[in-house]
């Protein structure tokens, strides 16, 4: 249609090309802020004096190749789509489209003046008709010969009825009526320019939020919030709900100016945080974690800085290590905590306190200046008992360079402590009064920033200036072996580090805010969670649970983070798909290999034993069976496919051996309603069914068909009787297979425009979305499945590959996932005009696989950037996920730095 409008275009002459150009932009109804749709003209009001029949050339010209209907009294555009298709008219539409808009309702109230017997009330007025007047001036061409006498009788009225007001009611009143009519403008005009206001507003906030997700998460996450509330726009929907993927910070900030914090620290058995801020110690309740609420300060509580804080572990003493040579120690069993007797002149900078497993001793880090101004570095060890701390021995010298860090090993016999120099000893405390017989790690050469030991004893873990972490496996802790290569990743110092309290994993905290913290597995060490930061991360600690890590920051900001979160533990490759189960407990995600999630807390979901691997590692299709009891995983290259009893999710059994299902990769699995038919679809072109009635052994029933290119998609109608497939050979076709071991192909393959790469029914079964290379999605009414008829004009997104789409279980959503690394969802209750919801732009790469959560507003995807992800779609329900993990609110200072023009307002009760 492009090509011929164009061509026909090209043929007019010049007076030809500008009625062309008059008659299509009238043939179109602009919205302001939905799709432009074509409108119906009458042939009378289209009329252009002296040029009749170079108009009726025209007509002649668009309507031969059906881009044109012409009827007898009226004339419309033929196909819809041109108007977005054709760029010469687009060009058309949006040069000066708010002065279209104008002339567009100056036709529309000219037609209906015309229609009401030119009725004097229709008639223009005031600004309105000075606004036409001008337009008219500027475009003399433009109105057609009843929007001429329409705005000729409106200006005559004008005048007339000024003459009668001037006549009666004399100059005072005629003033007196401008001024009101002035202030209706004013009012009507300040309305238009504050709604218009908060919507630019509300889309440059939401813009702000992208590119603060890695750098302060919740302060991105309550900006999205705040885009939403001040005008609901896309962008600002979009953004809340990419909100809700993000792994939640819940921060603890004081009031006052920002300040450097060098320790954290949890109660061991009470919902009690404590941080070192600077020189001050600030203490919260995390009771609800969601909320945490200061608590007042315990008495003494300052010194010259804070560098360390440990609590005893049953949680009767809280130490504080300081700058100023001292340690300040407090009874936490009395509310709030009161000082207790502490040493202090211990002859240099705490830099480290420790208290062993069964809180029988005490160590501190002491970086010392002699007489000569020479470092060194000392430890001092406290027996202690009832709250009392008795010196064991004098001070050890153990290098010649300041202390930095001292950890207990859990077997209360080892001491390990590193440097300035690099350094990581293990000393005999058997007699702590005697450290005796010190071994010294290989490994770092550059200063230790912090040491911990996993709970376990089996780990060692350094961090330091060389921004690399050094694992050490310290079973016999006079012998550290290296466990691979330092852990690397970072750009500058790692300062803190922290192993979980069933040590299967640990924390490292940088001064590379982009990295911020990073979390571990230690038997596999691969990254599980990145949790960036605004600033240099000081310190790091697993709460006693294990389930959040608490962070310490040079903003001056502690920060509560969940180890589980929307967002899922990298994989090792591409993520291929992501299927929740149809009771929409798990959650299976396909990989290098496949991961089983449980979503009984969606806000955290849990990993299932240990990933599932197969001989071509890649785990690329997935399937659930209606019951949730089967999963089918396709392979890569050697074409087979795996079925999974899920009856027990948490250990779940591989059924018989694989089955070698196509030649060449199974790029789709798909299960009927009753759940013993299986089909798949492959590169090799081919689709075939399964009877699955046996799991354990699936035999083949038929072959409904074979493509000229790969299988991308196969999908069962609700109610059984139908299959569809789409291939990248630009066709669908569907069958019915009331016989499964007989299919019957229904008319030929439906062409389309590009490679077809999901096909997917609405729950409901009357409608097939169809997603394509080309980016766009096109929805066909299957009342009558022999001849699909397409729904209204395509959904249209980037301009890419749309790899899936998903509809919700109530059919009245529909997502699609694309090349370009973003999620588009469409409200589509009118099948016929679908709306656009929000567009999620969180992934990095491409997004392959896309489906909703049935049951829930939630959507899982994934795709190039290897990262699966959760959303939750519901934008109350999101607002309310924002509330309930954002910590201390956003400042005013914050406010009015990211919000202008609006006041400082809660954004949560």
């Amino acid at each position: 249609m492009t090509d011929t409008a164009e061509s026909v275009f090209a043929g007019l002459n010049e007076v030809q090309r500008s009625i062309a150009r008059k008659l299509f932009c009238r043939l179109v109804l602009l919205h302001p802020a939905t799709a432009d749709a074509r409108r119906q003209a009458r042939l009378g009001e289209l009329s252009d004096e002296g040029h009749d029949a170079d108009l009726y050339e025209v007509l002649y010209r668009f309507a031969s190749p059906g881009l044109l209907t012409v009827e007898a009294e009226t004339v419309e555009i033929t196909h819809e789509s041109l108007i977005f298709t054709w760029k010469r008219l687009r060009r058309w539409l949006d040069t000066d489209r708010d002065g279209r808009l104008l002339a567009q309702r100056l036709a529309e109230d000219a037609a209906e003046w015309e229609d009401h017997g030119r009725d004097p009330d229709h008639l223009y007025q005031g600004t309105r008709l000075h606004s036409a007047r001008e337009w008219v001036d500027e475009h003399p061409d433009e109105p057609s010969r009843t929007v001429q006498a329409f705005l000729q009788a409106s200006m005559h009225r004008s005048r007339r009825r000024t003459r009668r007001l001037q006549q009666v009611i004399g100059l005072l009143t005629v003033l007196l009526l401008t001024v009101a009519g002035l202030a209706a403008v004013v009012v009507a005009q300040e309305r238009t320019a504050t709604r218009e206001r908060d919507e630019a507003v509300s889309r440059m906030i939401a813009s702000r939020t992208v590119n603060l997700r890695d750098v302060d998460v919740s302060l991105s996450r309550q900006l999205a919030l705040a885009a939403y509330r001040i005008s609901p726009t896309v962008e600002a929907r979009s953004a809340l709900i990419d909100a809700t993927a993000l792994r939640p910070a819940i921060r603890m900030r004081a009031d006052g100016d920002t300040k450097t914090m060098y320790a954290v620290a949890h109660h061991p058995t009470a919902p009690v945080v404590a941080a070192g801020l600077n020189d001050s110690l600030l203490l919260w309740s995390v009771e609800d974690p969601g909320h945490p609420t200061p608590l007042p300060p315990p008495p003494s509580a300052t010194c010259a800085r804070i560098n360390a804080l440990a609590f005893h572990p049953d949680g009767d003493l809280l130490v504080a290590g300081c700058r100023d040579q001292r340690l300040l120690i407090w009874d936490t069993t009395a509310t709030p905590p009161v000082a207790a007797p502490a040493p202090d002149e211990l002859g240099g900078n705490v830099r480290s306190v420790a208290f062993n497993t069964d809180g029988t001793l005490l160590a501190a880090a002491i970086s010392e200046t002699t007489a000569d101004q020479r470092s060194r570095g000392t430890i001092r060890l406290w027996r202690v008992t009832a709250g009392t701390l008795t010196p064991l021995g004098e001070a050890l010298t153990v290098d010649q360079a300041p202390a930095k860090s001292v950890a207990f090993h859990p077997d209360g016999r080892h001491l390990a402590v590193g440097t300035a120099s690099g350094a990581v000893q293990i000393w005999d405390i058997r007699d702590p009064a005697r450290p005796t017989d010190p071994v010294t790690a290989t490994g770092p050469t550059k200063e230790i920033g912090q040491l911990a030991f996993s709970p376990d004893g089996h780990h060692l873990a350094a961090s330091g200036a060389d921004a690399r972490v050094h694992l050490w496996d310290s079973t016999d802790p006079r012998n550290l072996v290296p466990v691979g290569d330092p852990i690397e990743g970072a750009e500058a110092w790692t300062n803190a580090v922290a192993l979980s309290p069933d040590s299967t994993k640990f924390a490292v905290a940088s001064s590379d805010a982009s990295v911020g913290t990073r979390v571990f597995d230690t038997a596999t060490r691969t990254l599980l969670a990145t949790m960036p930061h605004p600033s240099a991360v000081t310190s790091v600690r697993f709460t006693p649970d294990g389930r959040d890590i608490l962070t310490g920051a040079n903003d001056g900001t502690t920060r509560l983070w969940p180890v589980d979160a929307p967002a899922l533990p990298p994989t090792s490759y591409l993520v291929s798909s992501t299927r929740f189960s149809p009771d929409s407990r798990i959650l299976a995600v396909g990989s290098a290999d496949l991961r089983l999630y449980d979503l009984a807390d969606p806000h955290r979901p849990r990993l299932l034993g240990p990933a599932i691997t197969n001989t071509d590692g890649f785990a690329g299709a997935l399937a659930f069976s209606p019951d949730s009891h089967v999963l089918a995983e396709s392979h890569g290259r050697s074409g087979t496919v795996q079925l999974h009893d899920l009856t027990d999710p948490a250990q779940p059994k591989t059924l018989g051996p694989p089955l070698v299902a196509h030649q060449g990769q199974v790029e789709h699995l798909s299960f009927n309603p009753a759940g013993t038919v299986m089909a798949t679809g492959g590169r090799d072109g081919a689709v075939h069914l399964w009877n699955i009635s046996r799991p354990e052994a699936p035999t083949r029933l038929s072959t409904p068909g074979t493509f000229g290119g790969y299988v991308h998609w196969t999908a069962f109608h609700p109610d059984g009787t139908l299959l569809v497939a789409g291939s990248a050979d630009r066709t669908l076709r569907i069958w019915d297979i009331t016989r499964p071991d007989a299919p019957r192909q229904l008319g030929t393959p439906l062409p389309v425009n590009h490679y077809v790469y999901s096909t997917v029914f609405s729950p409901d079964g009357t409608t097939l979305a169809v997603s394509l290379g080309d980016s766009t999605v096109h929805l066909y009414d299957m009342t009558d499945p022999t001849h699909p008829a397409r729904i209204g004009t395509p959904l249209t997104g980037p301009i890419d590959y749309a790899y899936s789409v998903a509809f919700t279980d109530d059919g009245t959503t529909l997502a699609g996932a694309y090349n370009d690394g973003t999620v588009w969802i469409w409200d589509v209750r009118d099948r016929t005009t679908p709306r656009h919801l929000a567009t999620l732009t969180l992934p990095a790469k491409q997004v392959f696989t896309v489906q909703f959560r049935p049951g829930h507003p939630s959507l899982a995807a994934g795709g190039g950037d290897k990262i699966p992800r959760l959303w939750t779609t519901d934008v109350d329900q999101a607002a309310a996920q924002v509330c309930r993990s954002t910590g201390t609110p956003i400042t005013a200072q914050e406010w009015a730095r990211y919000v202008p023009d609006h006041d400082y307002r809660p954004l949560c009760d």
